[in-house]
């Protein structure tokens, strides 16, 4: 049987190294487009571009090439990144179709998550967004709203009850924030409760979902593999063939999906059963469900226009609604800036359905000295987006653009343009952050409220300080993740929580 499990894992690899072969030897459409030599003729630029601490890299290619630069990628690929902001226009909206998720992020999005948003594309996707959109609806999303501070109460509870008046502690911020995040997600969406928030409750879900990330993202060649692995057999089959592979990482991504799976029937069992017990349990159920800040100075700003807001409101009787959240300005500005300078996702990958030629908001200088004005694109083409490079690039945010400055939003002009007038296609205040187009992140607006509303609850009780003696680091993935140093494998963010009041 080894043999066969052998043989199923070459067999991929064989039919690639053919391709490789004739790519490496063949010009292709992109010679002109500049970009970093690779450092490995094998690997290309993979090695720099998915190393989790590759953050020099990742701003050399917004800042030393072009708004389009080339990649080379293995098997003799060649892939361009992309942050222009017409070209963007072009991806994400004007020729969405055409520029569709790429099949290593589908695949692997339908064998972790089975076939929803992040799996489908074309009329499938847009069915699944058009029935899960009234839940994330400006007006579902106040009916949700006291829920959802109901369970950030808790959280704030849990915290209070760990710290002493006079002792700050340190506790990992991050493991409590994916609770509230998950347990919130459960309440307001699924009628279903995730976690207790209390100090010692396990939640095996959130650990998997904490864990997910950091163990795929260094599986970068198996990962372009997916889509040929899964025509391998039966899905019985493939699931034998993963149970015989000794390969401990991935035995870890089983082990994740297998705990994810079984929360997913578990809640499917719940619902079904209140389905079956009547209207009115379901309605007890379910229809209720309709970078911590560690500078002072804005931690103290922030914190004063919010005891203000909570002082006001106690005096008029009143409690915090969704609208009054959103109404303030710097609370605003802090998240805005936040969510641009550190967004969650980095960059996203699309894959050309058909030729197509990318036109540039400004001409580029290409390697042979001649400007160029748009680039054509063959059909099968990996198109990745760059999701952090655009929300920091000069030409649009100022030479200041990498630091964090939340007052650059409190002025009339935050929605900024670059030279040509050329406006960022995001959906989300001229940033990528949350995509744009069809395929923009249905959440977005369940996210902001969620961070304004821990923000809002946390800061009058506490003040956050990054420990003395760690240094916390931010890895380069799918998703951003923080560990203490650069080699830690475990993900987490301990802070020095000082009590302020109760």
């Amino acid at each position: 049987m080894p043999s066969l499990v052998t043989w199923c894992c070459l067999a991929p690899l064989v039919y690639v190294g053919i391709r490789a072969v004739q790519k490496l030897f063949t010009p292709g459409p992109f010679e002109n487009v500049p970009g970093p030599k690779p450092v490995s003729r094998l690997l290309g630029n993979l090695p720099q571009f998915f190393d989790q601490q590759g953050w020099e890299f990742q701003r050399d290619l917004s800042e030393s090439y072009g708004r389009v630069v080339k990649l080379s990628m293995p098997f003799g690929a060649k892939w361009l990144f992309v942050f222009d902001p017409k070209a963007l226009h072009e991806i994400v909206i004007k020729h969405q179709d055409v520029y569709e998720e790429t099949p290593i992020f589908r695949t692997g999005n339908a064998l972790i998550l089975g076939q929803g948003l992040l799996a489908t594309i074309g009329d499938h996707h847009r069915q699944q967004r058009k029935m899960l959109n009234p839940s994330f609806a400006p007006g579902h999303l106040k009916e949700i709203f006291p829920l959802m501070l109901d369970v950030i109460h808790k959280l704030h509870q849990a915290l209070s009850e760990q710290i002493a008046q006079d002792a700050p502690k340190e506790l990992d911020m991050l493991d409590w924030t994916t609770r509230t995040a998950l347990e919130a997600i459960g309440q307001c969406g699924l009628g279903y409760s995730f976690d207790p928030l209390t100090e010692h409750a396990q939640n095996p879900c959130g650990e998997a979902f904490k864990a997910l990330e950091p163990t795929i993202f260094p599986m970068h060649v198996m990962r372009i593999l997916l889509p040929y692995i899964v025509k391998i057999g039966s899905a019985q089959f493939r699931r034998r063939l993963l149970e015989w592979t000794p390969y401990p990482r991935l035995q870890r991504v089983r082990e994740i999906v297998d705990t994810m799976d079984a929360t997913a029937k578990e809640i499917l069992r719940v619902k079904r059963a209140a389905l079956e017990r009547g209207d009115e349990e379901l309605g007890r159920t379910v229809g209720q469900g309709k970078d911590i800040l560690s500078t002072l100075h804005v931690q103290d700003k922030l914190r004063e226009e919010i005891t203000k807001m909570h002082a006001q409101l106690s005096q008029d009787g009143l409690d915090l609604t969704y609208d009054v959240l959103l109404g303030l300005p710097y609370l605003d500005a802090v998240c805005k800036e936040t969510l641009r300078l550190f967004p969650a996702v980095p960059f996203i990958g699309r894959r050309t359905q058909e030729p197509i030629t990318m036109r540039l908001s400004e001409p580029m200088t290409g390697v042979n000295g001649d400007a160029i004005d748009s680039i054509f694109i063959p059909v099968q083409s990996t198109v990745i987006i760059g999701i952090a490079a655009s929300n920091t690039d000069r030409a649009i945010w100022g030479d200041d653009a990498h630091e964090w400055k939340p007052e650059r939003w409190m002025s009339a002009d935050s929605c900024k343009t670059d030279s040509s007038g050329t406006k960022v296609p995001g959906v989300y205040n001229n940033m990528m952050t949350f995509l744009g187009g069809g395929r923009t992140c249905i959440g977005y607006k369940f996210a902001e409220m969620e961070m304004k509303a821990i923000l809002y609850t946390l800061l009058p009780s506490f003040r956050f300080d990054p420990p003395a003696d760690k240094e916390i680091c931010w890895n380069l993935a799918g998703i951003l993740y923080p560990t203490v140093g650069k080699t830690s494998k475990k993900v987490e963010m301990p802070l020095k929580i000082t009590l302020i009041r109760p």
